[in-house]
């Protein structure tokens, strides 16, 4: 997921300087968030398949008692800066350049036909709980590479000058879509990631062990 937005600095009567705007460093602000963990309690084991299935999780033939699901959401925002040349055309340039990148709307599903505190239920609990506890080690583990990626697009960043103020938002809307198509593979490198790291947890190996564990339990 991904929004763009801009954030356009007012000016009217610009000053007339001589200096080129180009000089002007634009500021890096990094977000990032986890998100809110909610419980689904309300989904029976065919319910949770289903979604599952739909996220291209599950093949044919496998049924879950448990899911874990997360959002990875960006966004770009520019602070754009603005100054009028001695020759009458106007210098445009990024004063300051807010990403985010984190989670939205992570979610555990626990089958409601568990029985709650049961070895199978406490069992689901615990695996999609990590799930959601790689996901965060991940986002933390990303974050400094992702930084200094994004700094490196920033510091390339040139002066645009257009003729009429009125050509402001399309220039601000030409920075943002730039800046997005670099980025945008930075987040596609991270979700690739992502999966990688989920996998240590989901695979047959470790699917063995699990169902081994309550074997001799009531569940």
């Amino acid at each position: 997921m991904k929004n763009l937005f801009f954030i356009l600095t007012l000016f009217f009567a610009l000053p007339c300087l001589a200096a080129d705007c180009g000089s002007i460093k634009p500021v890096l602000e990094l977000k990032s968030s986890y998100g809110k963990l909610r419980y689904d309690y309300g989904k029976d084991r065919s319910g949770i398949t289903q979604i599952s299935k739909k996220l291209g999780i599950l093949e044919d033939g496998i049924f879950a008692s448990g899911l874990a699901t997360v959002d990875v959401s960006w966004e770009v925002g520019v602070d754009v800066g603005a100054q009028r040349k001695l020759n009458g055309k106007i210098c445009v340039m990024p004063e300051k350049v807010t990403i985010f990148m984190g989670f939205q709307r992570p979610t555990v599903y626990i089958s409601k036909d568990l029985i709650k505190d049961g070895c199978q239920y406490n069992l689901v609990m615990r695996h999609e709980q990590t799930h959601h506890q790689i996901n965060k080690t991940t986002l933390d583990y990303y974050l400094p590479y992702f930084k200094s990626e994004v700094e490196k697009v920033i510091n390339r960043t040139q002066p645009v000058y257009i003729i009429h103020k009125n050509e402001l938002d399309s220039v601000t809307d030409e920075i943002i879509n730039n800046y997005a198509a670099q980025i945008e593979p930075m987040v596609e490198k991270f979700k690739a990631m992502l999966i990688h790291q989920q996998m240590t947890l989901d695979n047959l190996s470790n699917y063995a062990y699990e169902d081994s564990l309550c074997l001799h339990t009531v569940k």
